[in-house]
């Protein structure tokens, strides 16, 4: 059986289109983009469920938070320096719901009250070292 030019390059195309698309999958990871889980809830949270305390120091390693909404991450700067902590990858910040990007100085604190369920990455905009994986449930 003889094929066509057309169907000899029609194997090669689908597996160079296959490839393409684990390729993307793998940049979106590996850039800090993550996909949104199947349904995303905000809730007002007239009431605090839970303070979780993070320390923020000069070596801390990435946290890893998991948490549900309504609870409150309460961040303390123990770095020495003034850190500005952003949602979002680096210099792709998103929008979270209740929380405004601003300086914390040395020894001072910041709360974000968690409203909306999802997969987030805090950082610090300044520096880009302290970082916080966080995982907000229902």
């Amino acid at each position: 059986m003889k094929l066509s030019q057309s169907a000899k390059w029609a194997v090669p195309a689908g597996v160079l289109a296959a490839a393409a698309i684990v390729a993307g999958g793998v940049w979106a990871v590996n850039n800090g983009l993550q996909l949104a889980p199947a349904k995303i809830t905000t809730k007002s949270c007239d009431t605090i469920k839970k303070t979780i305390p993070v320390v923020l120091t000069a070596d801390s390693p990435p946290h890893e938070i998991r948490a549900h909404q309504c609870d409150q991450l309460a961040f303390t700067n123990q770095t020495g320096d003034t850190v500005e902590l952003a949602v979002g990858p680096h210099d792709h910040h998103i929008e979270y719901p209740g929380f405004e990007e601003s300086a914390t100085y040395a020894g001072g604190t910041e709360s974000m009250v968690l409203r909306e369920t999802g997969y987030y990455e805090i950082h610090d905009h300044i520096k880009d070292q302290l970082e916080v994986k966080l995982n907000v449930l229902n």
